[in-house]
C-alpha cells in the first residue's frame, strides 16, 4: 500500500528531528499538528494564571513554566503522540485523579505527578492540579 503525501510528509519530518535532535527543538512547530494545537492552547491556559508572574524558559528536552520567584510549577514535554505535563505538587489529597506519581521514577522536569494529555478535554481535567502547583510554589522561599 503506498504511503500518501501526508504520510510522506510526515515521515520526512520524523527523520529531520531525528537527525537533529541534539539541536533545539521548537516544540510549538512539532510535525504532528494536533499535539502544536494542544501545546498552543495548553500554553495560553497556564498563562491566563497569572502570564505577568509566569516565565516560559525552554529546555531542551521540555518547556517550564516557572513563577516570579524562578520556582518551576510545571515542565511541558511534547512526544510522538502525547504531551506530558510533570506537575510540581508534593502530595495530591484526590485518590482517584489518574495523575500518575513519578516522585521515584526518572524523568524530564521537577515535580512529582504526570498528567499526560491527547486532547482538549484532557486540558480541562488537568488545569486545577496546575493552578494549585502554581499557587504552591508561589509560596516558597
Amino acid at each position: 500500500m503506498p504511503l500518501n503525501e501526508h504520510q510522506i510528509v510526515w515521515n520526512q519530518a520524523i527523520e529531520r528531528s531525528w537527525k537533529n535532535r541534539n539541536k533545539k527543538f521548537n516544540y510549538p512547530k512539532s510535525p504532528n499538528s494536533i499535539l502544536s494545537d494542544l501545546y498552543e492552547e495548553l500554553s495560553k491556559e497556564i498563562l491566563k494564571i497569572n502570564s505577568e508572574n509566569i516565565n516560559v524558559v525552554e529546555k531542551k528536552n521540555y518547556d517550564s513554566f516557572k513563577t516570579k520567584i524562578n520556582k518551576s510549577f510545571v515542565d511541558i514535554q511534547i512526544q510522538k503522540s502525547v504531551i506530558k505535563c510533570v506537575i510540581n505538587l508534593k502530595k495530591i489529597k484526590d485518590k482517584n485523579s489518574t495523575l500518575r506519581n513519578i516522585s521515584k521514577v526518572g524523568h524530564f522536569g521537577s515535580g512529582n505527578f504526570e498528567a499526560t494529555m491527547k486532547s482538549y478535554e484532557d486540558i480541562k481535567k488537568y488545569m486545577p492540579f496546575i493552578i494549585k502547583s502554581y499557587k504552591e510554589n508561589l509560596k516558597k522561599n
